[in-house]
């Protein structure tokens, strides 16, 4: 325990690589473009030895030391129909809401409480 606290002390005062990460959060700003194709990209990264997980900007995400942090990406529906429309039981067209529960869903596979972080499927939706 000492000694690692020792080491710790060493390599957080040298100029250590891996000391500021410049990672910085980001909320996400649908623009009328993103309403027109129907989604925004969104993209996560969660430290590999941290259960935080953060909403990040396409830079940082691109940016991020893989060494350092688990990263997932996808796009999130913002408008068209709520919910699925189905004509005489066919699906015709899948709804904003299932498609990003169907996201949240294959995302918790790869990054472990993200469903916690995404609790309204319908964050940023416009009909």
């Amino acid at each position: 325990m000492i000694k690692d606290l020792i080491k710790y002390s060493e390599l957080y005062s040298l100029n250590f690589p891996y000391k500021n990460t410049g990672v910085y959060e980001f909320f996400p700003k649908p623009t009328v473009d993103n309403y027109k194709d129907s989604f925004i990209p969104r993209f996560f990264l969660k430290k590999i030895n941290d259960y935080k997980i953060i909403e990040v900007d396409f830079k940082d995400f691109g940016n991020a030391n893989p060494d350092l942090y688990y990263r997932i990406m996808f796009n999130w529906s913002i408008s068209g129909p709520k919910n699925s429309i189905y004509v005489k039981g066919k699906l015709q067209s899948v709804g904003a809401e299932e498609l990003n529960k169907k996201s949240i869903k294959n995302a918790e596979k790869s990054m472990v409480g993200i469903k916690n972080k995404l609790i309204n499927p319908l964050q940023f939706y416009k009909p």
